[in-house]
């Protein structure tokens, strides 16, 4: 529809927008977004920006969910709305596409090229000199690889310029002159007439003017034949007249040429004043257009979530509650539970740890029982018999004084199920006193278990003396005077 009706325009907008509702009825998004495209385009042409930024912005969001790399020929579509907003002067935006066109670009194509010289010419525009002359360079490269006669001559043109605005004339001319042999071989005449006016300049600023006037004759024949109608070029033909003049001296003729130069240029202003101002207001139309849309976008989604969440919330906030107390009585049950289990088992642990500790107390008992008995009846023996050096008989009655109920390996046992009964005794003994002895450890803990002076020697294999004399000791230590007050001591760790 496009391509039949390009003269027609608003025509080719009505047949396209018909393609459109076809596309649409069959849910051929692919194609939709294409006719979508190609009607903004056509709105932009036709300066009806608002529906031209409306539909170049739906196209790229449709191309975007579809995919970019399912579009055929993404690039050339991201470079034309990369254009678009270049030409409205929001070369932000404008770099933006510009990028993503280079982006989904085929390697080395014609098109990325000229997309550089594009993207050169925005970041010109915004003074951002260093990254304009790479995207030039980058564009030259590949148009050299491609043998594009066109784009080389373009691009090492826009390289000249950029040169000459850095103030390195001798460095732009080579750049400038090439490119205008290029564009002459192309016929590009507007190309041609633009460089000639840049090096005409230089020519000027070097005193070369018979080689400016040359370029200039160059340059009208261009005019008058009707080859370029640019009014930049001519604006710049005239002030050109005006310096060549002065140089040679030529006074009257410069300041009329000056003067002509002025009412053009005035002229021109003006218009440009108005183009802008036309185009300033395009610009506010259009964003008030694109505000009023988003907000409609923006209202619509709301008035979707609100209808649907008035749908769900009920139920959502039923299933909420539920759940909650559900899950806070079943944590209270489990907690419950396992609280009863762990002072069940704690118990049960604690009564097997007294029992335990009460077996082995009495065995110890037992033996210091029976311990007693043997050392008793091997001293009536003794005082009965009439060998009484005999030595094997001295040596068991000092085998059996010296006997340990509670030795090493019992110690450890024994302290073990100490601690099962009384948790916490020893590390809170030691953090109380850290200066006591393994000896007076042990004192302690028997005391703990109520066992008498005579008792204690027999199990720990001491006299009763020792006893006393430990207990003492340590009562000093302790700083404690009565052995009542020690128990209680003991109670208290």
């Amino acid at each position: 529809y496009y391509n039949k009706f390009k003269e027609t325009k608003k025509q080719a907008i009505y047949w396209m927008n018909e393609g459109l509702k076809l596309a649409e009825s069959f849910k051929l998004e692919l194609r939709a977004s294409l006719i979508i495209y190609r009607i903004g385009i056509v709105y932009y042409d036709l300066q009806n920006y608002p529906l031209a930024f409306e539909y170049l912005l739906k196209s790229d969001k449709l191309m975007r969910e579809i995919g970019y790399e399912k579009i055929p020929d993404v690039s050339s579509k991201l470079a034309g709305i990369g254009w678009v907003y270049s030409d409205f002067r929001n070369y932000n935006k404008g770099m933006a596409f510009y990028k993503k066109s280079i982006e989904y670009a085929s390697e080395n194509s014609r098109l990325k090229s000229a997309v550089y010289n594009n993207l050169g010419l925005n970041f010109r525009e915004l003074m951002q000199l260093d990254s304009a002359i790479n995207c030039y360079q980058k564009a030259l490269e590949l148009a050299i690889l491609n043998n594009d006669s066109l784009t080389i001559g373009i691009s090492k043109a826009n390289i000249g310029d950029l040169l000459l605005l850095k103030g390195k004339y001798k460095d732009a001319k080579p750049y400038l002159e090439e490119g205008y042999l290029l564009c002459k071989s192309q016929k590009d005449w507007t190309g041609v007439g633009r460089i000639l006016m840049t090096i005409i300049d230089i020519d000027i600023y070097e005193d070369n003017i018979s080689q400016a006037k040359k370029r200039i004759e160059e340059t009208r024949e261009l005019i008058e034949n009707g080859k370029t109608t640019d009014e930049l070029i001519l604006l710049e033909f005239i002030k050109a007249k005006s310096k060549i003049y002065r140089k040679e001296n030529k006074l009257d003729l410069a300041y009329i040429y000056l003067d002509s130069f002025m009412t053009v240029k005035d002229s021109l202003y003006k218009q440009k004043d108005l183009n802008m101002l036309s185009n300033l207001e395009a610009q506010q139309l259009t964003d008030k257009h694109l505000t009023e849309l988003q907000l409609l976008e923006k209202e619509r989604r709301v008035q979707q979530v609100i209808k649907n969440s008035i749908i769900s919330l009920s139920a959502l906030l039923a299933l909420f509650f539920l759940f909650i107390i559900v899950n806070i009585r079943t944590r209270q049950k489990r907690k419950q539970k396992i609280l009863e289990l762990e002072k069940e088992k704690a118990e049960k642990e604690l009564l097997n740890a007294e029992k335990d500790l009460k077996v082995h107390l009495n065995s110890i008992k037992e033996k210091n029982k029976l311990l007693e008995q043997f050392k008793k009846e091997i001293k009536e023996l003794r005082n009965n018999t009439n060998d009484k050096d005999d030595p094997e008989l001295k040596k068991t009655i000092e085998n059996l004084t010296n006997a340990t109920i509670l030795t090493d390996d019992e110690w450890l046992n024994f302290k073990r199920m100490f601690e099962a009964v009384h948790k916490g005794f020893f590390h809170r003994l030691a953090l109380k006193h850290p200066d006591l002895t393994v000896s007076e450890i042990r004192l302690l803990a028997l005391i703990k278990l109520d066992l008498s002076n005579l008792e204690i020697a027999s199990m720990v294999g001491i006299s009763l003396y020792s006893v006393g004399k430990t207990s003492l000791r340590l009562r000093k230590k302790l700083n404690i005077t009565a052995h009542n007050e020690l128990i209680e001591f003991v109670e208290n760790i």
